[in-house]
């Protein structure tokens, strides 16, 4: 768990003062329940969104019907949600709570107001795109070159409270595998 100063302190690092304050103002913090929707897939954001607390994971339905997990996020202070292209207003996915918890939130609009006043924002904006990229990179790489093993080891290595709160069903779906091999995976440990 962490307090909003902690998101522009020590996780994304503002040293402007009347930024850094300005961003402690105007972020929003809500608490979340598990199950509940963070955002639905086409819904219109316009927020950029931190994991205060508890687990979340993001899905796709597709026309087929089939779900499709891309991120399981269970790090505090991890941007969640929304906002990473500054033009963009609609969640490409689903987000939604595995376990209770809380969200703080920015109103992207807010983000694009500051850029106006301090060029410092853009430090900051990018400090978030360049640990998601990275984020997004290992994760990519994780499940396209990794073995069925790997990908288990990955996944209690880089997401410890997420393998302990999210069903079988979704981490498997998330790590590319079926629920039949993850479970062998997770008998094999315990011997």
């Amino acid at each position: 768990m962490i307090a909003v100063p902690d998101l522009y302190t020590d996780i994304y690092p503002v040293q402007n003062k009347k930024l850094k304050q300005l961003l402690i103002q105007n972020t929003e913090y809500r608490k979340v329940k598990k199950g509940e929707f963070i955002f639905y897939q086409g819904e219109v954001d316009g927020k950029l969104c931190f994991l205060e607390s508890g687990v979340v994971v993001s899905n796709e339905i597709c026309p087929d019907g089939h779900s499709y997990y891309f991120n399981v996020v269970d790090q505090p202070g991890a941007v969640i949600a929304g906002g990473l292209g500054l033009d963009e207003r609609y969640s490409p996915v689903n987000i939604i709570m595995q376990s209770s918890g809380g969200v703080f939130s920015i109103a992207m609009e807010r983000i694009l107001l500051f850029r106006e006043r301090y060029i410092e924002i853009m430090w900051f904006y990018n400090q978030i795109l360049l640990k998601e990229y990275e984020k997004q990179w290992q994760s990519k790489k994780m499940l396209y070159l990794d073995t069925a093993a790997e990908r288990y080891d990955w996944f209690l290595e880089n997401h410890p409270v997420a393998a302990e709160k999210v069903n079988d069903k979704i981490i498997a779906r998330y790590l590319r595998m079926s629920p039949v091999t993850l479970s062998r995976l997770k008998n094999r440990r315990k011997e």
